[in-house]
């Protein structure tokens, strides 16, 4: 037997046990022959226990949200959300504990236990997904969250129910004091807003302050930098006209006495005293110039930050914003599907191409990015290659500081255990006790509202039953017609989906035999790819042998060259910024050569995409073959996967962003502290005598200082951009694929919803009629619109634990579709 076939078995038995005689009536008569003409007998095992519904962050986005996943107390899982969305596939007989947290949030536990009779789950090849919503709140200082500490919510079998659903005995133990927290987190966010502004406030103030305060410090060090100019053109002056004194005073020395020889030693020694002077103050006056540019640079890279930081959130706003449009309309979309059922068929088509274009999409993607991280990783390691040495001892010491943060953590973290544990405690002992004064005053409560209910309930039965007696007279000969009609129509399609199920049948065979040979030639094309990746590994540890002993060769040559005079050196340096300058700029120029030559290979890979895409649909718009339960699962299964690959490549690609900023960061550092070491020793070298070519070349390194800083600041940009450009891709990759996941879970349950819903009968008048229904741990207020001939029935269901859901013809809808449906009509 085939698995489609048992699939729509279980969806039969399924509907056996719920009591819709009709739809399984019409479900046996049409797969009758298809099911039990099979030559295999295999049964199906049961499907897993599926958990499901919408994850929500207050006030934030998903990073650096998860969702753990425990079994059995080990940690099995953990989950890395990017919308609300979730959905988990759990085993039977086993306790899984779901922790729902985020970095700065209170974490919240569901306690799901699937452990349920053998004989039942067998019976009905498992259960129905279970459906949860959770919101987590940040955590504000001053709270005590203890609570948190057990589940919120507790799921499990019940025996009375034959089904899952929430243990209501503990719901109502912690209730009251979840409510109670909420208050107090309440209180405590509005003063949090409140402090966060005034310290906004205060930020702005203190900033604009500092910004006029370095404004003032720059003019006046522009203005003191021109007076030292000044003074320094007065003292080369004064210098000249003392050398020509001197000149004449020691032409006059040579006639003079010894007193004259005397008093001329002791004014050069106080000239001398004076130069020094004068030259340890130029010193000091370029020292404090350097700093401050260090400081401008720094806050330059500071502001840089804080703008890409502001573009993220912007950017995150936005695809806010477009997903929440997006749901809405694709639940008008879902509104119009209901009324358009006849097109069923052709719409699955559609939706099977444009899963498999979004497979191509994202295996092209995959290939993208696997180029460009090689051509990534060739560049990195070929700077490496210069820089190993200096890169090793900046990791040992990286090492080692995180080995003692690492330590220190681990010992703060177990210190914060053991207090939490000691208080969990002593809370649970004060829990417990209020638990059961509650529970005692609660049952006293529901015996006296039982008993009233129970005569109400008694005079409503009377009129019920006489009300169904005269229904049950007028539709049992409506009953009785309708069954003739639904018989002959039966036999007609049975003879039809027997026709059909045997032509896709021989279909599936064809596309199967197509599917095998497709695998083929792409295990032969990967195995292609997996040779031509080592030919490059090969070349690239040449070249990066190569680079290496050229690294070594320039060593020796600089080396050699520090045995040549100052001003040799300074022209060296002078060349060397100059060719680095050129090789930036061919280096900038092929990678826009090799972007330009990309941008065409992927225009030339679309349009061969599209007429592929093309021929695919011709071929597609015969098949509609597989069954509706399993095409779900499946696609439930491939999201589910390409969400967690999704999460794992950004932090991968997060990682290399860090180091590379590490990376930069310390090559920066290592080049200035060589600077100042080449400025140190020319400084001494050059002597007195070369004063003013000092200044030129102090010139010419705060010059190279500034294109170094302007070439880091557009490298880092245009990564930033790339890094971007990168995570708006995954996002949409993601956004689609939940996106097509979503509409179809909402067709289905359009479809079941439309099969369940009764006869439009046209001469129904309009009104508007309203229903509550108590039930053992919910309340159900039924509000049915009649207007036109067309019924529409909203529903609103309140659980004793305080979750509230709204309904429209079955169809799960938001609080503000509720309100504007009800209170509209």
């Amino acid at each position: 037997m085939s698995f489609n076939n048992l699939r729509l078995l279980s969806y039969i038995k399924n509907c056996a046990k719920k009591s819709n005689a009709l739809l399984t009536l019409l479900l046996i008569m049409v797969l009758h022959s298809a099911v039990f003409a099979q030559e295999e007998q295999d049964t199906l095992p049961p499907l897993p226990f599926v958990v499901f519904g919408k994850f929500i962050v207050d006030d934030g986005g998903f990073d650096k949200s998860f969702i753990r996943i425990e079994k059995d107390g080990q940690h099995l899982r953990t989950l890395y959300p990017t919308n609300s969305k979730f959905e988990i596939v759990l085993e039977y007989q086993h306790d899984y504990v779901m922790s729902f947290g985020k970095e700065g949030y209170i974490t919240k536990m569901i306690n799901v236990n699937t452990v349920a009779p053998e004989s039942i789950i067998e019976e009905y090849e498992g259960f129905d997904p279970f459906k949860f919503h959770v919101e987590i709140f940040k955590q504000y200082e001053g709270l005590n969250t203890v609570i948190y500490n057990q589940p919120v919510g507790v799921i499990k079998y019940l025996e009375e129910e034959e089904e899952f659903d929430y243990d209501t005995d503990y719901n109502k133990s912690i209730l009251s004091a979840i409510e109670e927290f909420e208050e107090q987190w309440k209180e405590a966010k509005e003063a949090a807003l409140a402090q966060a502004k005034e310290e906004e406030d205060k930020a702005l103030a203190d900033a604009k302050a500092e910004e006029e305060a370095q404004k003032k410090a720059e003019e006046e060090a522009q203005k003191k930098a021109e007076e030292e100019a000044r003074l320094a053109e007065e003292a080369k002056k004064a210098e000249e006209k003392r050398l020509a004194e001197e000149a004449k005073a020691a032409e006059d020395a040579r006639k003079a006495e010894e007193k004259r020889k005397a008093e001329e030693a002791k004014a050069a020694e106080d000239a001398r005293k004076a130069e020094e002077k004068r030259l340890a103050e130029e010193a000091r006056i370029a020292e404090e110039k350097r700093k401050a540019e260090e400081a401008r640079l720094a806050e330059e890279a500071r502001l840089a930050e804080e703008a890409r930081e502001a573009e993220e959130e912007r950017l995150a706003e936005e695809a806010r914003k477009a997903e929440e449009a997006r749901i809405a309309e694709e639940k008008r979309k879902a509104e119009e599907a209901r009324i358009a059922e006849e097109k069923r068929l052709a719409e699955e088509a559609r939706i099977a191409e444009e899963k498999r274009k979004a497979e191509e999409a994202r295996l092209e993607e995959e290939r993208r990015k696997a180029e460009e991280e090689r051509l990534a990783e060739e560049a990195r390691l070929a700077e490496e290659a210069r820089l190993a040495e200096e890169k090793r001892k900046a990791e040992e010491a990286r090492i080692k500081e995180e080995e003692r943060l690492a330590e220190q953590a681990r010992k703060e973290e177990e210190k914060r255990k053991k207090e939490e544990e000691k208080a969990r405690l002593a809370e649970e002992k004060r829990l417990a006790e209020e638990a059961r004064l509650a529970e005692e005053k609660r049952l006293k409560e529901e015996e006296e509202a039982r008993k009233a209910e129970e005569k109400r309930l008694a005079e409503e039965a009377r009129l019920a039953e006489e009300k169904r007696k005269a229904e049950e007279a007028r539709l049992a000969e409506e009953e009785r017609q309708r069954k003739e009609e639904e018989a002959r129509l039966a036999e007609e399609k049975r003879k039809a989906e027997e026709a059909r199920l045997a032509e896709e049948e021989r279909k599936r065979r064809e596309e199967e035999k197509r599917l095998e040979e497709e695998a083929k030639a792409a295990e032969k094309a990967r195995k292609e790819e997996e040779r031509r990746q080592k030919e490059e590994e090969k070349a690239r540890l040449a070249e990066e042998k190569r680079l290496q002993k050229e690294a070594e060769d320039a060593e020796k040559k600089r080396l050699a060259e520090e045995a040549r005079i100052a001003e040799e050196k300074r022209k060296a340096e002078e060349e060397r910024l100059a060719e680095e300058a050129r090789l930036a700029e061919e280096a900038r120029l092929a990678e826009e050569k090799r972007k330009k030559e990309e941008a065409e290979r992927l225009a030339e890979e679309q349009r061969k995409a599209e007429e592929a895409k093309k021929a695919e649909e011709e071929r597609l718009a015969e098949e509609a073959k597989r069954a509706e339960e399993a095409r779900i699962a499946e696609e439930k299964r491939l999201a589910a996967e390409e969400e967690k690959r999704l999460a794992e490549a950004r932090e991968a690609e997060e990682r290399k962003r860090r180091e590379a900023e590490a990376r930069l960061v310390e090559e920066q550092r290592a080049a200035e502290e060589a600077k100042k070491a080449e400025e140190k020793r020319l400084a001494e070298e050059a002597r007195l005598a070369e004063e003013a070519k000092k200044a030129g070349e102090l010139a010419a390194q705060k010059e190279a200082q500034r294109l170094a800083a302007e070439r880091y600041k557009a490298e880092e940009a245009e990564r930033q951009r790339l890094a971007m450009e990168k995570i708006e891709r995954e996002k949409k990759i993601a956004s689609e694929i939940a996106a097509q996941r979503e509409k179809e879970r909402q067709e289905a349950e359009a479809r079941l919803a439309q099969e369940k819903r009764p006869e439009v009968v046209n001469n129904i008048p309009d009104g508007r009629k309203e229903e509550t229904i108590e039930e053992d741990r919910k309340t159900i207020l039924v509000t049915t619109i009649t207007k036109s001939g067309m019924t529409t029935e909203y529903r609103l269901v309140k659980y004793d634990w305080g979750g509230l859901y709204y309904f429209k013809d079955g169809n799960d809808i938001t609080k503000a579709e509720y309100d504007l449906g009800v209170k509209k009509n």
